[in-house]
């Protein structure tokens, strides 16, 4: 998501911290990810089995790259074959966003397969979510670093039945509370986490 070299400046860390830190910034797209319920990551085909609710949206697991919906097949019940749903037929439906719009005043009713393209060309995730990124590998890597030159792993404890740890202290509070430490990532988080009813 971040350049290795933006990404290597804004933590002042040394080039041969590179793959350290680009390990990093991945568990933190993975736990913004985990948290929201939202993929974050590079353009990558996707195809989706949803069951309508026979309203007139259906939701798609976004982002949807513009354009990139290849396919939509209906089945009426498991195992019927497939009908394609063609684009802007009468009957058909319309892309907007991340939802596809039954048209012809038809609804989803069934179930179906949908083929696209999901995810972000690189530097163009949303701006709050790369702050929120490089904020989170900031904290990682200081929480590292802390525990480094306190002569420490990264990890104080570990207990294998019912598996539990305890993070090392990074100085100010626990290092393993990042809601607490990171007031923007958790708004990030709150506005970006799909609500399911």
């Amino acid at each position: 998501m971040i350049d290795p070299d933006v990404l290597l400046d804004y933590l002042g860390a040394q080039p041969e911290q590179e793959e350290l830190v680009m390990a990093m910034e991945a568990a933190a797209v993975a736990m913004l990810e985990r948290q929201t319920g939202r993929y974050f990551g590079p353009v990558r085909d996707q195809e989706v089995v949803l069951s309508g609710d026979c309203g007139r949206t259906l939701y798609l697991e976004g982002p949807v790259v513009l354009g990139s919906v290849v396919s939509v097949d209906e089945r009426y019940y498991i195992g019927a074959d497939p009908n394609a749903i063609e684009l802007d037929a009468s009957d058909g439906y319309v892309v907007r966003g991340d939802r596809l719009l039954r048209a012809g005043g038809l609804g989803w009713c069934y179930e179906y397969t949908v083929a696209y393209e999901q995810g972000y060309a690189r530097g163009e995730e949303p701006a709050d979510v790369r702050e929120a990124v490089k904020q989170l590998t900031r904290w990682q890597f200081q929480a590292q670093q802390a525990a480094a030159e306190a002569g420490v792993g990264a990890f104080q404890s570990e207990t294998i039945g019912d598996y539990s740890y305890q993070l090392a202290d990074a100085g100010n509070g626990s290092a393993g509370d990042w809601n607490a430490q990171l007031p923007f990532v958790v708004n990030v988080v709150n506005t970006w986490r799909i609500l399911r009813v």
